[in-house]
């Protein structure tokens, strides 16, 4: 069974309750993308927000309620759930049922491709679906304690103009223009709203769109670490193994993760 994200329940606005969900074969996963609504999950009722996520198990009981909410629900298969398991190790925990928050910097990006998904009407192709649950469960991993600090809005404009751009144009020239901001400044600025240089957050598109290709195109793996903007075919075997500790070769093996 292939991991699916229910458009049907991806909704503009929810006027009343979600009726309660009942044991089944699957996992969920339940992610807040505008206002907050009730959560209840088994007995325990808690306040969802936006850019919360919250793990349902297979023999969980849950019922959502609110006003004028906005959220995603991912069922996905066992299957892919422990090859999540075993990529991150026993940092990723999805055994904690309270709404769990993701940092800013992580969030914007993945909050665009699930709003640009259901804005198009668009199912998700598995490299995509797995792309983002990559750097969702990324982010839960990686999520320290201190609350990060909120994004510029000259930044997050620039993570959704880089992300409309051909991956092609999507370089550092492109961005300053973006930004209207001094090479210095930028750098500075993605350093700490973003953890990473602006080099690394272009490297991570340019991996993004080399999975998608990977998975849907019968290129070779050098003429997609070209294609994708990586002039050294080296660098691209170090960031890609870096990233889905896997080489190119054997991500388009297990595209399905196994499934």
């Amino acid at each position: 069974m292939a991991p699916v994200i229910w458009a049907s329940v991806i909704l503009e606005k929810i006027p009343t309750a979600c009726p309660g969900t009942p044991i089944r074969e699957f996992n969920e996963l339940v992610i807040g993308l505008q206002g907050s609504f009730t959560h209840r999950i088994n007995r325990t009722t808690f306040s969802h927000q936006e850019a919360q996520c919250a793990w349902i198990r297979e023999k969980d009981f849950h019922e959502l309620n609110g006003h004028h909410c906005t959220w995603a629900n991912i069922a996905l298969h066992p299957d892919w759930i422990k090859a999540f398991q075993k990529l991150f190790g026993p940092s990723l925990n999805l055994c904690a049922l309270q709404p769990q928050t993701l940092p800013t910097q992580r969030w914007t990006p993945i909050r665009n491709q699930i709003r640009d998904w259901h804005h198009h009407h668009q199912q998700p192709d598995a490299a995509s679906l797995r792309q983002l649950l990559f750097d969702l469960f990324d982010a839960i991993c990686s999520h320290h304690d201190a609350a990060p600090k909120s994004i510029p809005w000259w930044i997050e404009r620039a993570q959704t103009e880089l992300a409309k751009l051909p991956i092609e144009e999507a370089t550092l020239s492109r961005l300053q223009k973006i930004c209207h901001r001094s090479p210095e400044h930028i750098s500075r600025s993605f350093q700490e709203h973003l953890a990473c240089s602006p080099s690394t957050y272009l490297n991570r598109l340019r991996l993004t769109q080399a999975c998608r290709q990977l998975t849907h195109s019968d290129l070779s793996v050098t003429e997609i670490a070209y294609a994708c903007g990586f002039q050294s075919l080296n660098y691209f075997f170090t960031c890609f193994r870096k990233t889905y500790r896997m080489s190119p070769s054997e991500y388009r093996r297990q595209s399905g993760l196994g499934v």
